[in-house]
């Protein structure tokens, strides 16, 4: 009876290890899916484009960035913006370094660019769990980061959201830096959100700065607590 037990026991201890190993590699395998380079990205979002195209109504085009239908031929795809967030939470107590603020929300915005113009954005988000392109769109906030990019060319570029602020900024990260060590870009809508606390077109912060800021302005709308 002993032994059986023993024999039970052991057979028990093995399960719950296999059980911990796959759980463990499933984890991992869906860690590494989740990470994506922006040549990927183009890789999904360039076979959508002209399908995408195709479906803007005539008449319509304006309303997507172009001036007329003959553009579509000319369209290429620019580098692709991956999209942060700031969740309320993460700054309900504070903003002491070494926390992670900037959360990656598995959505990246490729610019359809014709004759060095932003025209819009092919939105790639995952659908299942699965990478896709999803929509063109957003052609007010292609035609901003158009300009930026003429005015600031160099670095790897990424799109912070305040998706309770409703506004963006664009994050300029230097070879070999992180995307919190980035400098941090108000667009029009920020400016708007933030006016009367010196953001200046050209003006950047640093994370650090700007996180006491952004939570400041979470508290006032009452997504924290006062």
């Amino acid at each position: 009876m002993k032994s059986t037990s023993t024999s039970h026991m052991l057979f028990l201890s093995m399960l719950l290890l296999l059980v911990s190993l796959l759980i463990r590699q499933e984890t991992t395998a869906q860690a590494n899916d989740n990470s994506l380079s922006r040549r990927e990205v183009k890789q999904i979002a360039l076979p959508e484009v002209i399908a995408f195209l195709k479906k803007i109504p005539s008449g319509a085009e304006e309303q997507y960035g172009f001036a007329n239908r003959s553009e579509f031929l000319r369209a290429s795809l620019g580098e692709p913006y991956q999209v942060y967030t700031i969740d309320p939470d993460s700054i309900r107590d504070g903003t002491p370094l070494g926390k992670q603020y900037m959360i990656p929300i598995d959505e990246w915005r490729t610019p359809i660019i014709v004759d060095g113009r932003y025209c819009s954005f092919v939105t790639v988000s995952r659908v299942d769990g699965r990478p896709r392109a999803v929509e063109i769109g957003g052609a007010v906030l292609a035609k901003e980061v158009g300009e930026f990019e003429q005015r600031h060319p160099k670095g790897l570029k990424a799109i912070l959201r305040l998706f309770q602020l409703q506004c963006d900024y664009i994050v300029v990260i230097s070879p070999g830096k992180k995307v919190d060590d980035g400098a941090f870009y108000p667009l029009l809508s920020a400016r708007l959100v933030f006016r009367g606390q010196a953001f200046e077109k050209e003006s950047n912060l640093s994370l650090s700065k700007l996180l006491p800021i952004v939570r400041e302005k979470y508290t006032e709308q009452l997504w924290l607590d006062k």
